[in-house]
């Protein structure tokens, strides 16, 4: 049996879209991401910025690092070059840099986005909304808010590949009442905007693998044992847009090392 190469697999697609209705939705993701196929490990850096609120800080974790450090490990054990970039530090880790700030809603982190555009990372993890919950900010508004900062790191950072996380489970009344339809919200978002072409991967942190056990005794913040597994997400999510050919070479500007542990 004879396989056909990308290049040729994209050409035959073209094609046969022009003639079939309902293959141009297709044929507008392969287009978006240029083909490129699967990255691998070594390919290039990973310049990942951490963007969001205290758990992007790592509250509550022991060493102050949250999910960043497990992940970075993870990554790097996998053969990844790995810089974190942001424009502030939190934890214990080498490789500390983050943007993230406790207690910050979504409008407040898309200020924090951008001032972290000058970085230019080819991966964003964003994670946004409770705080909107906890202080009872619009509320209804608040997926309205996360599509303007996704519409801005998109037009900003070019070539960079967003990684949409969830909510995680809550034992707060405010988070109980916001967490399932905001949660829904994000879904959606990441795949209408999948369909449309962005480079675009969810993090699903509300499937049951991270439980009450794993969460602090304020409900909001998970223990170390959570964010452990908020790590392994993360890491499932960044391959997952490996395998789609979404992630690409960050570009020149930003001098990017391995500041191992």
């Amino acid at each position: 049996m004879v396989f056909a190469n990308s290049s040729t697999v994209l050409s035959l697609l073209q094609i046969v879209s022009t003639f079939v209705p309902g293959l141009g939705a297709t044929n507008t993701v392969l287009t978006n991401i240029d083909s490129r196929g699967p990255a691998q490990p070594g390919d290039f850096f990973l310049r990942i910025l951490p963007l969001g609120a205290s758990i992007t800080f790592g509250q509550k974790s022991s060493d102050g690092n949250g999910y960043r450090k497990v992940l970075r490990k993870q990554l790097r054990d996998e053969g990844w070059d790995v810089n974190m970039v942001g424009n502030s530090t939190a934890g214990d880790m080498k490789d500390s840099s983050m943007s993230g700030v406790p207690g910050f809603r979504i409008d407040q982190v898309h200020d924090l986005a951008i001032d972290s555009f000058r970085f230019q990372p080819n991966v964003v993890l964003l994670n946004a909304g409770t705080n909107d919950a906890m202080q009872d900010f619009d509320t209804a508004n608040a997926p309205a808010r996360m599509e303007e900062l996704l519409d801005d790191l998109f037009l900003n950072v070019d070539g960079t590949t967003v990684v949409l996380s969830t909510l995680t489970i809550s034992t707060t009344s405010q988070m109980k009442k916001f967490r399932p339809g905001y949660n829904d919200a994000l879904r959606e978002m990441v795949s209408r905007r999948q369909a449309d072409g962005d480079s675009i991967v969810l993090a699903e942190m509300d499937d049951e693998r991270i439980t009450l056990d794993d969460m602090n005794e304020d409900g909001i913040h998970p223990k170390d044992s959570g964010y452990a597994v908020m790590a392994d997400i993360w890491f499932g999510a960044i391959n997952e847009a490996a395998e789609l050919g979404m992630l690409q070479q960050p570009k020149p500007g930003v001098e990017d090392v391995n500041k191992d542990d």
